[in-house]
């Protein structure tokens, strides 16, 4: 079992080690299932059939699909399924919810479309990030006060080259 950090996947794991040593072993044990690779020097690997990797993404497409539809079409139980999935957005202003299923899904669609989903979440951090100020009356308040002019809100000039 490996914990993703959102759900906990079964893998056969093996050392790198194994793979290099006992390579027809792992890859019979490929054509299950996914193999994770632990690695002590680096992050571990996942070796998996490309006709499963394949399947897992035109299932991610679906499911962003469907999400898409979703949102669009109901949008308060889209809103309260994020609600459920992400606690921590009952801290934001309504408009911010809702500006952040929408976030959420373009995110979504982009990720899929080039296949890597850092940036949805890093997206996800940015709006935790968000409702974590909101949940901190002090803090949500210096951030929304006045900021002091100390001068160093000028803008700079830009060195001028010689032409020599």
């Amino acid at each position: 079992m490996y914990n993703t950090g959102m759900a906990t996947v079964a893998y056969t794991e093996h050392t790198l080690s194994d793979f290099l040593r006992k390579s027809g072993d792992v890859l019979r044990d490929v054509d299950e299932r996914a193999v994770l690779l632990r690695r002590r020097d680096g992050a571990d690997l996942i070796l998996l059939r490309a006709d499963h990797e394949s399947e897992t993404r035109e299932t991610i497409e679906l499911s962003a699909q469907v999400l898409n539809w979703l949102s669009h079409s109901q949008p308060e139980n889209f809103a309260d399924a994020l609600l459920e999935i992400f606690p921590w957005t009952t801290f934001l202003p309504e408009e911010d919810r809702s500006e952040f299923a929408s976030d959420f899904i373009r995110t979504l669609r982009a990720c899929v479309s080039i296949g890597t989903f850092d940036a949805l979440q890093a997206e996800i951090a940015q709006w935790r990030n968000t409702a974590y100020v909101w949940s901190k009356p002090e803090l949500l308040s210096a951030l929304q006060g006045e900021v002091a002019d100390d001068g160093l809100g000028k803008p700079v000039e830009l060195p001028v080259r010689d032409q020599a």
